[in-house]
């Protein structure tokens, strides 16, 4: 039958009452247990994904940047980021639910400072958390005095270099207090860089966007670390070498080219060929050298054409034995074709 049993109102025996409704009793208590068991769902709650920030170590850091720190608190996920003073700080990163590890960055002013880590949409702030201490002053930042670049041809001036050419850089660098090998050096230019310290091996790219001759300049910063009153500060000198990179080949056939118009030229008589070769003989600071062609563009050359040093492909001795040779001996039969000094 489709009854159980339960206890009269007045206590005094049992009565029937339908299946069903003793089936929902006992599912209204299970339900009631259940809820107890779990506690409430309240949004007031605290629970373990609650976004806080606790303490940040260690406490105190340079307004120069560079300290690393660790964070902890709660609900730290893989997206969160942090600011310190209202200055991002870098190299973040999230080792857990309640551990960040960061850099702290650079900062105008001192003092006490708001640590703030943002992750998934929410923010939870450490008032006065950290303090930014400033350097004294006492300790100087690195001095870059100078640099010169050595190439891979005998005599190649500095400053100078060829496409696909491998060429050093060395830089001059003092710091009153720290040795050159405690410093750190940081490099940057196009192409391969092998840097050791104050030395850049450098191998040169096989083209450039803005065509050759151009100038690249090759950067340096050198970083200073030093610790002052228990805080490590960092202060950096940044410095820049222009080299002026060409393309020899090119160059050296362009100028043979401007040699060979000029010279079958029966307009031009020996001495304004003469003068019009001889012009790109003054050369500049950056090791070019320009002249004016027959077709009215400007012919630029690196010093090494008219050298010993660079004879690739006999061009070299082609221009010269042209220019200094050939000119001479063709003189009076160029003179003899032109009509100013044919006989009158």
């Amino acid at each position: 039958m489709n009854i159980c049993r339960s206890r009269s109102a007045d206590g005094a025996g049992l009565r029937r009452v339908p299946l069903s409704t003793c089936i929902a009793a006992l599912f209204t208590v299970a339900f009631s247990l259940l809820v107890i068991a779990c506690g409430s769902d309240s949004p007031s709650s605290p629970t373990s994904t609650t976004l806080k920030v606790s303490s940040i170590s260690p406490a105190t850091g340079s307004t120069t940047g560079g300290n690393a720190v660790t964070i902890t608190g709660s609900g730290f996920a893989a997206d969160a980021t942090v600011m310190i003073g209202g200055v991002a700080a870098t190299n973040v990163v999230v080792s857990g639910p309640t551990s960040i590890t960061a850099v702290t960055g650079v900062r105008s002013a001192a003092g006490a400072a708001e640590v703030t880590v943002t992750s998934g949409g929410k923010t939870a702030s450490l008032s006065n958390g950290f303090t930014f201490i400033a350097p004294s002053g006492t300790n100087r930042p690195p001095v870059i005095s100078g640099f010169r670049s050595v190439g891979s041809r005998s005599n190649q001036p500095s400053g100078f270099a060829d496409i696909d050419e491998t060429i050093q850089v060395i830089a001059t660098v003092t710091d009153s207090e720290t040795p050159n090998s405690g410093l750190t050096y940081e490099w940057s230019a196009p192409g391969i860089l092998t840097p050791s310290g104050t030395t850049l091996t450098w191998k040169i790219p096989t083209s450039f966007s803005t065509g050759t001759p151009t100038t690249v300049n090759v950067g340096l910063k050198v970083t200073e670390t030093f610790t002052e009153n228990g805080v490590t500060h960092q202060q950096s000198t940044t410095g820049a070498f222009p080299v002026r990179v060409h393309d020899s080949q090119k160059e050296v056939m362009d100028a043979g080219e401007d040699f060979l118009v000029l010279f079958s030229d029966s307009t031009k008589t020996t001495d304004q060929v003469k003068q019009l070769m001889a012009l790109p003989i003054a050369y500049n600071q950056t090791g070019m050298r320009a002249a004016p062609q027959a077709s009215g563009r400007v012919s630029r050359r690196p010093y090494a054409h008219r050298t010993a040093t660079d004879d690739r492909h006999g061009w070299r001795r082609t221009i010269r034995s042209a220019r200094y040779m050939n000119v001479r001996r063709c003189g009076q039969r160029r003179r003899a074709q032109s009509p100013r000094h044919r006989p009158k």
